[in-house]
């Protein structure tokens, strides 16, 4: 029976693998190089902070140890992400506002970034010895 399966989902994987490289073959429209970091969106400044905190906790092992400090961090790196997407006109949400909204939309962004629950958590969490 295990067999059985294994040949069915073989041949149902290959059949439709088959499919989409069909499917393809089409000559995709230049969308232009992609971006390492984006930060044109509010989602983009958050995977984008997330990672650069991620390696940051890796590089620095206080920031890995420390729940606070590194939800610190990631606030920190956001308002600066969002502030430079803000000055160099990187970001269509942020144009048109004040340096301090943008500030906002950055701790915003760390706090996303970082995991709100983390946050919550750490403050009200008991440490037992």
């Amino acid at each position: 029976m295990k067999r059985f399966l294994f040949l069915f989902t073989l041949m149902m994987s290959l059949s439709l693998g088959g499919a989409v490289y069909v499917y393809a073959q089409e000559a995709p429209a230049d969308a232009g190089s992609p971006a390492a970091l984006d930060l044109t969106t509010f989602t983009g400044i958050v995977a984008a902070v997330s990672l650069v905190v991620t390696q940051l906790a890796k590089i620095i092992p206080v920031v890995a140890e420390k729940t606070w400090l590194k939800i610190l961090v990631s606030v920190g790196v956001a308002i600066l992400a969002s502030l430079l997407a803000w000055h160099f006109g990187w970001a269509q949400f942020l144009q048109g506002l004040a340096w301090w909204m943008a500030v906002f939309y950055g701790a915003g962004a760390g706090l996303t970034a970082s995991g709100a629950y983390d946050l919550i958590k750490s403050l009200f969490t008991v440490k037992t010895a």
